[in-house]
């Protein structure tokens, strides 16, 4: 008579042990998504300032000319590094490509992805007692930077 009055009590007990472990599966592989995604991002700013550095300044007549032209080499070759993404990842994150000088000639890239924390790949969990999960930011940003001579 005993066991039958504990049959459901293993489940009472498991239900929040479920919750801990699913919470704690969920994080890692929505984090670790977002860290690739993170990765994916530093190294397109890095390859794109790469690509900009073999734009030859002397050939240029102006410095905004120069600009523009290390600007459409930056953008191109990002592009290039994106193409294992799909077409609406790649298009969030090609519209979010600046690449900025400072006084002192030093080129920032930045590659954005736009509105990642809003829509991200994978859909956010409330769950009780953790909260939501992925718990990001709006946009996830790489950036790289570097003095052309």
């Amino acid at each position: 008579m005993r066991r039958r009055a504990q049959r459901g009590g293993v489940v009472i007990e498991f239900a929040p042990l479920f919750i801990l472990f699913f919470g704690i599966f969920y994080a890692t592989f929505s984090y670790g998504l977002a860290m690739l995604i993170q990765q994916a991002l530093t190294y397109t700013a890095a390859e794109g300032a790469r690509a900009a550095v073999k734009v030859e300044p002397a050939a240029y007549t102006s410095v905004s000319s120069y600009q523009t032209a290390a600007r459409n080499v930056v953008r191109t070759q990002a592009e290039k590094d994106l193409s294992w993404m799909n077409d609406a990842i790649r298009s969030k994150i090609t519209s979010g490509i600046t690449v900025s000088w400072s006084n002192s000639g030093t080129m920032e890239v930045r590659v954005r992805y736009v509105g990642y924390g809003q829509a991200p790949l994978l859909p956010v969990l409330k769950l009780p007692g953790i909260g939501a999960i992925p718990n990001l930011p709006d946009d996830l940003v790489g950036t790289a930077t570097l003095r052309p001579n």
